[in-house]
């Protein structure tokens, strides 16, 4: 049965994660939660852009590739600007100053990263754009009259090929994200819950554990990014601890859209799974559930060789007046529990399992299809392939979708393959080119879709 502690820990949690931003002028609750506002005030964060990418959504808007050498020029002209915004932050001490740059360094995880410290949220975000800025005064502005002003780029504007890069327009392109290198907002929120619970009702380590165990699982399912362990940034009443540093990340809005879809998910499931810890001591317990359900799935018949310890259950459904529970719960093989005596070699999914599965990936081939014509060919032009006649857009679509040994989807596409095979960088032709090549511009289109859709890990391939 579960401790009274943790279950008011429970109504303590779902009440705090919850809360909303009150307006100090109207005192009306807002629309952003309590907890995204105490992440942007935190003084000491850290603002990652990366050269490749900010190239990538370039390209994406505008349809400007930048070569290798004026990528490299435009972000020596961003260095140099957010370097003298950084230069103003003032330290209390020559050890504080060290351990901000440390966490920096530590912030660069990919080739083309560039990290800058920032007082907070907003200033990261004024430095990115605001609307009444003088010439340079801004990220975007920079960006935007660097390449209005390169000479082949100032000649296809005068001809009227193409229009002006608008500042405020690649400012909307780019937004600002905790998710995608720090702790989203969800996963700060959740953590701090916790942290308080645990101190406001005395719960044991093997409580506190249950409850992260399970925000883990959710976080892995639908892949939240969490780079930082609860110990590692909170102290024991919640409070960000001395020199932990918030790390915001310059994202395509799309992807950072993506993520507040996933986020939302993995905490909804989270308050769902800690309704059902709040047991009455008649039921079985979870733990328990999980084992036998597990037994009765991994074991299938029994036989003269096979030796199978412990209660075996196909399915458990049990009545309990609990305040926070459901009137009835079902456990239907949900987990996966290690017990002794059974052997893992071999075992296949249940049928009933498998049936659920090919059900669910039926639909999801049948959304991706739905999307992908229109998407490929908005995704289409040089240096990629061109949208000219709409034939190549029109013929890609997903044909299977199964599951890898690691329980990842992998979907399996095709198109017309004459007379666009030969673009494939490994044909063979003369026409085969990596920029060209079908396969990356339908992977880009899958990816785009399943972003929307909040599809966790998944692979794709050409059949």
């Amino acid at each position: 049965m579960s401790s009274a502690g943790l279950k008011k820990s429970i109504d303590f949690i779902a009440k705090r994660v919850n809360e909303r931003k009150i307006s100090s002028k109207t005192g009306q609750e807002k629309q952003d939660s309590k907890a995204r506002s105490d992440l942007e005030k935190h003084n000491g964060q850290i603002w990652v852009i990366n050269e490749f990418q900010q190239a990538a959504i370039i390209e994406k808007r505008f349809g400007i590739r930048l070569t290798d050498q004026e990528r490299k020029d435009l972000f020596a002209l961003l260095d140099t600007f957010y370097k003298g915004k950084e230069a103003r932050i003032k330290f209390n001490t020559v050890a504080d100053r060290k351990a901000a740059n440390r966490a920096k360094e530590q912030a660069k995880e990919e080739p083309g990263d560039y990290a800058y410290l920032v007082t907070n949220f907003e200033q990261a975000k004024t430095l990115k754009y605001k609307s009444a800025n003088p010439i340079d005064g801004d990220a975007s502005q920079i960006q935007a009259n660097y390449i209005n002003n390169l000479p082949r780029i100032k000649r296809k504007i005068d001809k009227g090929r193409i229009n002006k890069v608008d500042p405020k327009v690649l400012s909307e392109q780019t937004q600002i994200g905790h998710g995608d290198r720090g702790n989203a907002a969800s996963t700060f929120a959740l953590d701090r819950a916790i942290t308080e619970a645990a101190t406001k009702y005395d719960l044991s380590k093997a409580e506190v554990k249950r409850l992260r165990n399970i925000a883990t699982r959710k976080r892995t399912k639908y892949d939240v990014k969490a780079n930082l362990k609860h110990s590692q940034y909170l102290d024991s009443k919640g409070r960000f601890k001395k020199n932990y540093f918030v790390v915001l990340s310059s994202q395509y809005y799309g992807d950072n859209k993506a993520d507040a879809l996933r986020e939302k998910a993995a905490l909804e499931e989270t308050l769902k799974d800690y309704d059902k810890i709040v047991e009455e001591e008649s039921s079985t317990k979870l733990r328990d559930a999980v084992t036998e359900i597990a037994l009765e799935a991994f074991s299938g018949k029994p036989s003269k060789n096979k030796k199978v310890t412990g209660k075996r259950r196909k399915v458990i459904k049990e009545s309990s007046n609990a305040a926070r529970v459901d009137s009835r719960e079902s456990v239907e093989r949900t987990s996966y529990q290690v017990v002794k005596g059974v052997s893992g070699k071999g075992i296949k999914a249940p049928k009933k399992e498998r049936a659920n599965i090919r059900s669910s990936f039926v639909q999801l081939q049948g959304l991706l299809n739905a999307k992908l014509p229109e998407t490929v060919a908005a995704n289409m032009g040089a240096p990629r392939l061109e949208n000219r006649t709409g034939t190549f857009a029109s013929s890609v679509r997903v044909t299977e979708i199964q599951t890898t040994r690691q329980g990842f989807a992998s979907i399996g596409y095709t198109y017309q393959k004459d007379p666009y095979a030969v673009f494939e960088n490994t044909s063979g032709t003369r026409f085969a080119s990596t920029e060209r090549d079908p396969r990356g511009l339908i992977d880009l289109s899958i990816r785009e879709i399943a972003q929307q859709m909040a599809l966790g890990r998944f692979y794709t391939r050409r059949v």
